[in-house]
C-alpha cells in the first residue's frame, strides 16, 4: 500500500495535472499566458505565486475558477504557493512529490493534489454495478454503487480498501514528509477534477473539493514497516568475515 499511494497513473488526467501545476508555478518571463493555448501548449514557469496580481495572471480564473478562488482564499491568509514539490525521507526511504504546497511565514502548511478520476470518488469499498446495454452486446458501467466491506491489510486494517482511503493515505503520507521537515500540517485537501469519456468526448465536471482527514498515526505505522523493511535489507547484504 505504500508503493499504491506513490504511485502516479499515466492516463488523461496527466495533461490537466500539468496545466494546473504550470499555472501556479508562476508566469514564464513574467509575460502573460495566451489563454487561448491549448493545455498541452502551455510554456515552461517558474517558481511560485506569492501574491495576488501574479494569480490573476494565469489562466485559472478563466479555466478553473473554483481553483482560482481556493488558491486566492489562501494568498490572503498568507501562504505561498509551490506546485510539484518533491519531498523526501531518507530514513524510511520513500519519496513523493506534492501538486500543491501551500507554506505561510510560520512554517505551516496545506496541500492540494489533484485527481481526474472518470467515476465520482468513494470512500468506502464497492463497486459499480454494470448492465446490459439496449442490444445486449456489452456490459456498461452504471451509475448505482454496491457497498462491498474489503480492507487494507494490516497494520491499517481499520480502513476500507477504496480509492478514498488509498488518496487519504497519500495526502497524509505527503503531510507526515512534510512534518518530518520540520513543517506543521493545517489540512489537507482533495480536487476533484472529473473527467468522464462519453462517445469518445471528454466531459469535464465542476471540481469538487474534499477535506481530507489527516492519517498521521496510520502513516507512522507504514513508515515504521518501511524502516524495519530498510534495516533488514541493510543486514542481508553485510558479507560474513573471513578470518
Amino acid at each position: 500500500f505504500l508503493e499504491q499511494a506513490l504511485v502516479r497513473p499515466l492516463n488523461r488526467g496527466n495533461k490537466e495535472h500539468d496545466y494546473l501545476e504550470n499555472c501556479v508555478n508562476g508566469i514564464y518571463n513574467e509575460k502573460t499566458v495566451d489563454h487561448s493555448l491549448a493545455l498541452n501548449e502551455l510554456p515552461s514557469f517558474t517558481l511560485a505565486i506569492k501574491d495576488i496580481k501574479t494569480l490573476e495572471d494565469s489562466p485559472l480564473a478563466q479555466t478553473h475558477k473554483p481553483v482560482f478562488d481556493v488558491f486566492k482564499k489562501l494568498l490572503l491568509r498568507g501562504f505561498t504557493l509551490f506546485a510539484e514539490k518533491r519531498i523526501y525521507s531518507y530514513e524510511h526511504l520513500v519519496s513523493g512529490m506534492i501538486d500543491i504546497l501551500a507554506v505561510n511565514g510560520n512554517n505551516e502548511f496545506y496541500i492540494v493534489d489533484w485527481k481526474t478520476n472518470k467515476d465520482p470518488l468513494q470512500f468506502e469499498s464497492g463497486y459499480y454495478k454494470k448492465a446490459w446495454n439496449s442490444t445486449r452486446t456489452e456490459k456498461l458501467k452504471t451509475n448505482e454503487w454496491v457497498n462491498k466491506d474489503e480492507r487494507m491489510f494490516a497494520p491499517i486494517n481499520d480502513l476500507q480498501n477504496c480509492k478514498g482511503s488509498l488518496y487519504t493515505l497519500q495526502l497524509s503520507l505527503y503531510g507526515r514528509l512534510c512534518e518530518l521537515w520540520g513543517l506543521k500540517c493545517l489540512g489537507l485537501i482533495l480536487c476533484h477534477l472529473r473527467i468522464e469519456v462519453q462517445d469518445k468526448k471528454e466531459i469535464h465536471h465542476d471540481p469538487i473539493f474534499y477535506d481530507i482527514s489527516y492519517l498521521s498515526s496510520h502513516i507512522d505505522k507504514i513508515l515504521d514497516m518501511q524502516k524495519e523493511k530498510k534495516i533488514k535489507k541493510k543486514k542481508s547484504f553485510r558479507k560474513p568475515l573471513n578470518y
